[in-house]
């Protein structure tokens, strides 16, 4: 199951352009990577920022070891860094964060180094959102200090913040990272019993960081562990778990971050659930209490969520990264079909409606948070499109 994990989290934060208009339940397509030094398969979430959509693919670009890229209101992409083999970053699958005028973002895998298959065990980086420049802050060594940053960072008080899916003499961390320094600190190491694999970006909350991790937490989910949503204290680096999840028909591997809304996360597990395709939850911040809002069942339904929930017009939206319409081009190695869909889940019935089923063409297994702004939805799927390299889409609720 390790391996299937990985190449999901392999396969937006604000958002519309004045000139990207959508129409009434229409998927547009905005821009289809072209793979080669375009860069192909973007599969974290988009940042948008004064009139451009920022991003990353994880493969492509001059160096073939992925992109970070910008697309302007006319729909035109300009490839702003690639990363290439040796001591820079390869294979970004984070979201990029906008702190001090400047783009920070991980890399899962590159930096050089002997460990991690000797191509280095990920990184931090810096990019000019005007000029493209790239600098490397922090390079991790896959010992003690962590490795594998699939997620992206966040910012607080100067700090950044992230997680680490390996090493760490554990099961993966929680670091703090000084971006002008580059000095790195371990907050927390995960061990067996309190969850490890953490996959997903933390989040800000009354001055605690809270998160999930994939696997870990109890003996379920073929003994390694069902996952969980933990809570921390960045100042003393004490970690607890909010809740411990127990796969059928509670959810399990949780790989989308929290959404923090009134007195209650949400957020959606990849597995479990009662059908055993992914559920999305809700979770009493204070009591850790759970309640499960919706049972994934795959098909047309859709299934196997990975991507955030945001919180729009009343109603919960998301993406999953299966089912949908039968379609013979997107077969996974289990046989489930379908490329994915976008869903809309209402918080207080449960209630939820497909808005869309991806075919292939227009996209294929949308892995990635949607992002909002003025009525309209935008996003990204790994695979499908055009050029079969991954597109940028618009969709008009």
């Amino acid at each position: 199951m390790s391996t299937i994990r990985l190449s999901v989290i392999g396969a937006l934060a604000a958002a519309v352009l004045p000139a990207m208009a959508a129409r009434a339940q229409t998927l547009t397509t905005l821009y289809s990577f072209a793979g080669g030094s375009d860069g192909a398969n973007p599969g974290a979430a988009l940042l948008y920022e004064n009139g451009t959509l920022f991003g990353t693919t994880l493969v492509g670009g001059t160096g073939g070891q992925g992109t970070v890229f910008k697309v302007d209101a006319t729909g035109a992409e300009t490839v702003l860094h690639s990363f290439a083999p040796g001591t820079d970053g390869q294979n970004p699958s984070g979201a990029l964060i906008l702190h001090r005028g400047a783009l920070f973002g991980t890399t899962s895998g590159g930096g050089g180094g002997a460990n991690c298959f000797d191509a280095g065990c990920g990184t931090v980086f810096r990019v000019d959102p005007a000029t493209g420049a790239e600098r490397i802050v922090y390079r991790f060594g896959g010992g003690s200090d962590g490795g594998f940053p699939f997620a992206g960072v966040v910012a607080h008080g100067g700090a950044l913040f992230g997680t680490t899916g390996y090493f760490g003499d554990g099961y993966g961390t929680v670091f703090k990272l000084d971006p002008a320094t580059g000095t790195e600190t371990v907050l927390h190491v995960f061990s067996q019993s309190d969850g490890h694999q953490p996959y997903a970006p933390l989040v800000m909350r009354g001055g605690a960081l809270f998160g999930t991790t994939e696997a870990g937490g109890n003996a379920g989910c073929a003994q390694e562990g069902c996952g969980t949503v933990f809570q921390l204290d960045p100042a003393s680096g004490n970690e607890s778990a909010v809740h411990v999840f127990a796969s059928t028909p509670d959810g399990a591997s949780p790989m989308a971050g929290l959404l923090a809304r009134g007195g209650a996360f949400y957020g959606t597990t990849n597995w479990g659930g009662a059908a055993d395709f992914g559920a999305a939850f809700k979770i009493d911040i204070k009591t850790g209490s759970e309640t499960i809002l919706y049972s994934f069942a795959g098909r047309k339904n859709g299934g196997n969520p990975t991507a955030s929930l945001i919180f729009e017009n009343g109603a919960l939206y998301g993406t999953a990264s299966l089912g949908g319409t039968f379609n013979r081009q997107c077969v996974d190695a289990d046989q489930s079909v379908g490329c994915g869909t976008i869903f809309k889940i209402d918080p207080k019935t449960g209630t939820q409606t497909v808005l869309y089923r991806f075919s292939g063409p227009d996209g294929a297994t949308p892995t990635a948070a949607l992002i909002y702004q003025a009525g309209a939805f935008y996003g990204t799927t790994t695979a499908g499109g055009t050029t079969g390299n991954g597109p940028i889409f618009t969709l008009d609720p």
